[in-house]
């Protein structure tokens, strides 16, 4: 009967260091991770004011004007720092599209 019993203690002690090292590595990888991620995010802040553009684009506007929509949307973007604008109407067409990267809209 005692060789039971110490086969049982030696499986119990087997697991506790086992659970401790897979917490331990848990903690470092959790680590590493949040240091990585404040870390490569500070460094790809520029110290600088950046002016970012966001077009609006209402290609739907002479059909179902929605004046209301597009407040609000402007609103939203105007308040996270976007210098906004709108496009409606017939100034929607192709040469639009080809040309928002040169106006900087992101």
């Amino acid at each position: 009967m005692p060789k039971k019993r110490d086969k049982a203690r030696r499986k119990v002690k087997e697991k506790r260091p086992r659970k401790k090292l897979l917490l331990f590595l848990a903690a470092i990888i959790f680590i590493i991770g949040v240091v990585s991620y404040f870390g490569f995010h500070g460094l790809s802040q520029n110290t600088e004011t950046e002016i970012r553009k966001a077009a609006i684009i209402d290609g739907l506007s002479e059909d179902l004007p929605s004046l209301s929509l597009i407040n609000e949307m402007s609103k939203i973007l105007k308040s996270s720092g976007y210098e906004v604008t709108v496009f409606s109407g017939n100034r929607v067409n192709v040469e639009l599209f080809k040309n928002l990267p040169k106006m900087g809209s992101n």
